[in-house]
């Protein structure tokens, strides 16, 4: 079992389900903290963290195009 990485509680387990990928199957298990507002600040982490890593892909994006437009000018 995982432990919750904001109170370090025994996480619980939600739900889970099975996919075959390949000729493997893969179980695929979400777990929560019992806590539950401790469950709403890792959450709101999460997301504050998705929300940074979208950034920085669209302008590491950004400049892969700006690099691509200044060769193809330049060449």
């Amino acid at each position: 079992m995982s432990v919750c990485p904001r109170c370090g509680k025994q996480r619980v387990v939600v739900s889970s389900y099975k996919e075959v990928i390949a000729k493997s199957e893969v179980t695929y298990t979400v777990t929560v903290c019992p806590d539950s507002e401790c469950q709403k600040m890792v959450e709101k982490g999460l997301r504050s963290e998705e929300r940074k890593r979208a950034i920085l892909k669209d302008e590491q994006e950004k400049r892969e195009l700006q690099r691509l437009a200044a060769r193809r000018i330049a060449g």
